[in-house]
């Protein structure tokens, strides 16, 4: 924790991270308004776990331990990643990106108890800082894995989607955020994205086809964003990409009819 400079005199987020925004605002020129422009950050516990590992883990078994061994510090630490990303996505917009992602990329290997202790304020401290802010700007968050957190995403956060990965129904996803907010007396809409498996892509254009028409009518008439449960993969065939928006445009306009 001392070797941090987040809280030193003259550290400024914006300063350290000033190449990035420039990038930001270079692309924003750069694309004349055909395609919008996305910005990012890490989540706090993600974040958290690769500084602690000192980078990827097949257990996590170092950041786990530290999170139970040193609560104190580690709620300290989580707070001031989720400050520094709050203030970089803030700037992240003024730059020019026009929606803003948080990836909690292993929020599934905590488990609910923990999700709730460890991740879910640090994500809500993030939105609802950027949306002091910034109110009328999107917010995804895409909590990996965390299927049994849909409903304290929903409303106790500020964040206009939730991501879902591929090892859950859209359908049921959609049924459980709706009735929580219900139940929550929350009159707004949360819109899901998702959630094609990437490893599909793998497969050949009829099998893509028919799973994404099946992943399109599993989020039903409601709004959502069309997208694969997690990231793109090295070794992907960019055409086969290609058929899963196409087959996209065509069952989201066959679901509108």
């Amino acid at each position: 924790m001392a070797r941090l400079t987040d809280q030193l005199p003259g550290f400024s987020v914006d300063t350290e991270l000033d190449y990035v925004y420039k990038a930001l605002t270079n692309t924003r020129h750069v694309l004349q308004g055909h395609v919008p422009l996305l910005g990012f950050v890490g989540a706090p516990w993600t974040l958290m776990a690769y500084m602690v590992e000192g980078g990827g883990s097949k257990t996590f078994a170092q950041a786990k331990a530290w999170l139970f061994a040193h609560p104190a510090a580690a709620h300290e630490l989580l707070g001031r990643i989720a400050d520094v990303a709050a203030t970089f996505l803030i700037g992240q917009v003024r730059a020019g990106a026009q929606a803003v992602q948080v990836f909690e990329s292993w929020a599934g290997e905590l488990g609910p108890r923990d999700f709730a202790e460890f991740s879910l304020p640090y994500l809500a401290r993030i939105a609802a800082r950027v949306k002091a802010v910034w109110p009328d700007v999107p917010m995804t968050v895409f909590a990996k894995g965390a299927h049994y957190a849909l409903e304290q995403l929903a409303t106790e956060t500020a964040f206009d989607v939730i991501s879902i990965d591929w090892t859950i129904d859209p359908a049921v996803a959609r049924t459980r955020v709706d009735r929580a907010l219900e139940a929550a007396g929350q009159r707004r809409t949360v819109v899901l994205q998702g959630n094609l498996d990437p490893t599909l892509l793998f497969g050949g254009p009829d099998a893509i086809r028919q799973r994404t028409q099946e992943m399109c009518r599993g989020f039903g008439g409601s709004a959502h964003i069309a997208n694969l449960g997690h990231g793109m993969m090295p070794s992907h065939d960019p055409e086969h990409l290609r058929v899963f928006l196409e087959t996209v445009h065509v069952a989201s306009r066959a679901l509108r009819k």
